[in-house]
């Protein structure tokens, strides 16, 4: 055993540097590339290669695949001495400063640990980045739900941001409660923010007062404590009446549908043209109480608040949002109702397509517009290439890998690699490329790169919850819902993730999987706000064939948060006529935050590009 140690010493040390400049003279940069490449892959512990191979990927333009290359010779290191040489030690320093900066602008908490491998590397850090990033690592262990966690992140922020700190003590002023309550809601800890906020009106009303906040601090205390206290909180009326007014509107906890507080008509009338900022939270409000609008005006506002909710992602289907809160017939034959949404609400009641009109307002015909100028997909690739939401200065490399794999999967990844390499941070391309082989059928791939995001930063909640689904996707369910718990934990609302993740495995009819996400959403929403998990856990039961009294009592509210809307707005996509405009329609419905639609629009999109494969002469 001694002796066959000393013989891999010996090999190790016989190993020589690699004069990259010499192999990009004979060989050209590519050629170099290819050479080290192989070079690694047939002895994975040159560090010398390793580091050569740095150098040549630097000089093609590839920060990521020079990132990687670096880290695994820094983790070899040399014969008997581990670290890397001084000049590709700055080398890489530099690189985790560069990556540390591109996560700070997108809020990432992996820029704290890219700080401090920079730092121990001996790289001078700009004061500020190393704030910033510390200051994200934080606020993600204030998220966290581990009690351990949020206590040592709120000691250690005293001493990184004694402003925000101090709105987390007794003695905060109602400005500093206000300002760090911002911060935590800001970055996902919104059980942290409430906790303070609360607190502080408690404090107020004890001494017969109220805090001194903003109208947005007000607002956001009240939209915090419905999030946790849910439909049974004991909170009197006045003290809600009260601060709702200091809020200058808010849909916290509406009395009804003409609450003066949260009206479509004042929402629909505002000169905001995404409308106001408590919008979101009417329409919140509206599907989660079921409300019908009580007039033709409250009807003709919520279509127009219907169709920026459908904007903005809110709700999936405008049709399937109108029929669910106005009673279409009845509008139709109103002569006080404006003669717009008559048209509407009589096309709807006759199950007709909304025709365009002038009068029309500008949210309602936009929609509409918007449907009928889809630019046509000309092949899947463009189309996998939408789904996977990538930016424009990369959608031409993607499609380039998408088209690479009609020809040969092989062929893609090598495509993938080459995109991968080029991003400094390969978490930030890694889920584009997940989405796109997801889009192209390949759930084993998408697999493989929502890992790799997850390895290149494993603490961002968004990341793991996609390599869960992902996994759920290729089969193998147990990992998944182990993973998904650790995303649930991180994500700051664990009853969200749960929901999200059984709407997407409903809408894959992986339906104990849907049942055990379910399950947990359940227990983990708030109290009276358990129909929409309960509703897909419901359906889910159903269809293995054991349906459950105590499951549907609980769904037996309105829902709008089961897949009813989802799956209206995929079948009036694959009703039109124009296959190429539903192509592109289903393809943009595919790229959707949500999982539950976008893996029923993708579902359609695949059964429509075979359909117009299928239908297809030979010569075409």
């Amino acid at each position: 055993m001694r002796r066959a140690l000393v013989a891999v010493l010996a090999c190790a040390a016989c190993r020589t540097a690699v004069d990259a400049d010499a192999l990009v003279r004979t060989r050209g940069v590519d050629g170099a590339a290819v050479a080290l490449a192989d070079r690694v892959a047939r002895d994975p512990r040159d560090a010398a290669a390793w580091i050569a191979l740095a150098e040549v990927e630097t000089t093609r333009g590839r920060p990521g695949a020079a990132l990687v290359a670096l880290t695994r010779a820094e983790a070899l290191g040399a014969p008997f001495a581990r670290g890397l040489p001084a000049g590709p030690r700055r080398a890489l320093a530099g690189l985790y400063v560069e990556r540390a900066r591109a996560r700070v602008l997108r809020a990432s908490p992996g820029a704290d640990a890219d700080v401090r491998r920079a730092r121990a590397l001996g790289a001078a850090l700009d004061d500020d980045l190393a704030r910033a990033a510390e200051r994200l690592a934080l606020a993600a262990d204030l998220a966290h739900v581990d009690p351990a966690r949020r206590a040592r992140a709120a000691a250690r922020l005293a001493a990184v941001a004694p402003d925000l700190a101090r709105g987390l003590a007794t003695a905060a002023t109602d400005d500093e409660v206000a300002t760090t309550a911002a911060w935590l809601d800001r970055h996902r800890a919104a059980r942290r923010a409430f906790e303070i906020l609360d607190r502080r009106v408690e404090e107020r009303l004890a001494e017969g007062g109220r805090p001194r906040w903003p109208t947005a601090t007000a607002a956001r205390w009240l939209e915090l404590r419905r999030w946790w206290s849910g439909t049974l909180d004991p909170i009197d009326r006045p003290t809600v009446d009260a601060i709702a007014a200091a809020a200058g509107g808010t849909c916290a906890y509406p009395s009804g549908p003409v609450d003066p507080a949260c009206d479509p008509i004042v929402a629909a009338g505002a000169t905001e043209p995404d409308g106001p900022a408590w919008e979101p939270a009417l329409v919140v409000a509206w599907d989660r109480a079921g409300w019908r609008a009580p007039d033709g005006d409250r009807a003709a506002a919520w279509m127009i608040v219907a169709a920026r909710a459908v904007a903005r992602g809110q709700r999936a289907s405008w049709e399937r949002a109108v029929l669910d809160h106005v009673e279409v017939t009845a509008v139709a034959a109103d002569p006080q109702a404006p003669r717009w949404a008559s048209a509407v609400a009589a096309a709807l009641a006759a199950d007709r397509a909304v025709a365009p009109d002038p009068e029309l307002p500008a949210p309602i015909a936009g929609l509409l517009a918007a449907r009928v100028a889809a630019a046509p997909l000309r092949d899947r690739a463009a189309g996998a290439a939408a789904i996977s939401r990538a930016a424009p200065d990369d959608r031409a490399a993607v499609i380039a890998v998408a088209r690479a794999y009609g020809r040969d999967p092989a062929l893609a990844d090598r495509r993938a690699e080459e995109l991968a390499g080029r991003a400094l941070d390969r978490a930030a391309i890694a889920p584009v490329l997940a989405r796109l082989f997801a889009a192209l059928g390949d759930p084993a791939r998408a697999r493989v790169w929502w890992q790799a995001a997850v390895d290149a930063s494993p603490d961002e909640p968004d990341l793991l919850e996609g390599l869960a689904l992902a996994m759920v996707d290729a089969g193998d369910v147990p990992a998944g819902e182990q993973l998904l718990l650790a995303a649930a934990a991180a994500s700051g609302d664990a009853g969200r993730t749960y929901l999200r993740a059984a709407r997407s495995f409903a809408a894959i009819d992986a339906h104990l999987a849907a049942v055990a996400a379910a399950r947990w959403a359940i227990e983990l929403a708030a109290p009276g706000d358990e129909a929409a998990p309960a509703a897909i856990a419901a359906a889910a039961l159903a269809a293995l064939g054991r349906p459950s009294s105590e499951v549907a009592a609980l769904a037996a509210a309105p829902a709008a948060l089961d897949l009813t809307d989802a799956r209206a707005a995929v079948a009036r996509v694959v009703a039109d006529p124009d296959r190429d405009r539903a192509a592109a329609a289903l393809a943009t419905l595919a790229a959707a935050d949500d999982p539950g639609l976008a893996r029923l629009a993708l579902a359609a999109w695949h059964a429509l590009i075979a359909d117009r494969r299928a239908s297809r002469s030979p010569g075409e």
